[in-house]
């Protein structure tokens, strides 16, 4: 914790990694190790990489299947939701960017996706429409979504889900 308090961010997540090894059922090191890797997208002068965000999506993740969700866990996964806001901000055309803030978003929300968090997703398609693991995802989260809506507006997006999953059987057989 040592070095988490003098921002030496490296050293804290190697070490709070070690630990969390060492002990994995005592959920404390994987709790430190998620403010860990969640401070680490604040860290000043350093750019937010979707890469960095997908880590500490991750880092909560865990926290959360130890823990629950709780009042930390939900403050630290608003941190990162600001995070991958950012990242997109900088890296517009970032399909990873993209996707980092889909996840943040998906990991905030309780059941149902707002219209916004699609468009992400979406988003994350359209810069990389050759990655059919995307496609696939948001074929998952739209069809998720389309189950909650009434039969009569269902008909406008299951013809936009047609249109945007075209080519997914040429791109999964290359």
């Amino acid at each position: 914790l040592g070095y988490l308090e003098n921002q030496k961010l490296d050293e804290a997540t190697s070490a709070l990694q070690a630990l969390a090894d060492k002990l994995p059922d005592d959920p404390l090191p994987w709790r430190n190790l998620a403010v860990a890797r969640v401070v680490a997208l604040g860290d000043e002068g350093v750019e937010t990489t979707p890469a960095a965000v997908q880590t500490a999506l991750a880092a909560l993740a865990e926290m959360a299947r130890r823990e629950g969700v709780t009042s930390s866990y939900n403050w630290l996964s608003s941190q990162v939701a600001a995070a991958a806001r950012d990242a997109t901000a900088t890296q517009p055309t970032s399909a990873d960017a993209w996707f980092a803030k889909f996840r943040a978003a998906q990991l905030l929300s309780d059941r149902e996706l707002d219209a916004a968090a699609i468009q992400d997703l979406q988003r994350a398609c359209e810069y990389r429409p050759e990655n059919a693991w995307l496609r696939v995802e948001w074929l998952r989260t739209v069809g998720s979504e389309l189950l909650r809506l009434p039969e009569d507006g269902a008909a406008p997006a299951a013809g936009e889900l047609a249109a945007i999953l075209a080519d997914l059987p040429e791109q999964l057989t290359q």
